[in-house]
């Protein structure tokens, strides 16, 4: 019986050209926040007050945001992952900034920053020649 849960996830970020060819990708790791970990506890104790992931701010390693958009999709990819996608277009508010950090949260402004992760290497610079995807997989596993 395992008495452990894990949770790993893993960051791709995707650059693409208006015409969806593949410029460059960037990975990363996620690091939890003590509060996104604490809404997951809340939800295993049946406190479901706290929303779910429902948005991916992108911004810098200084703590600036430049764009919040609405997860694009959920899907339960295998047993025991959850991959959560979203999609930044080549109209954004992230145009003419550089982008190197992704936060999770469940509010379109404020709410709880659940988990961020910086990509490597770092910066895009965002402009409307481009359009970002992201896919944020989660794994769980008993250890």
């Amino acid at each position: 019986m395992n008495e452990t849960m894990k949770v790993e996830t893993n960051v791709v970020v995707r650059v693409w050209d208006l015409d969806m060819n593949l410029i460059s990708e960037h990975k990363s790791h996620n690091a939890w926040t003590d509060a996104g970990l604490n809404v997951l506890r809340d939800w295993l104790s049946g406190d479901f007050s706290e929303h779910h992931i429902r948005y991916i701010g992108w911004g810098d390693t200084s703590g600036n945001e430049y764009a919040r958009d609405l997860v694009t999709q959920r899907i339960k990819t295998t047993s025991k992952k959850l991959m959560i996608r979203q999609y930044l277009p080549s109209s954004s508010s992230a145009n003419t900034y550089t982008l190197d950090t992704l936060r999770a949260y469940n509010e379109a402004s404020g709410g709880t920053l659940f988990a961020e992760a910086v990509f490597e290497p770092l910066g895009i610079t965002k402009t409307g020649s481009i359009q970002i995807t992201v896919e944020w997989t989660h794994t769980f596993a008993g250890v």
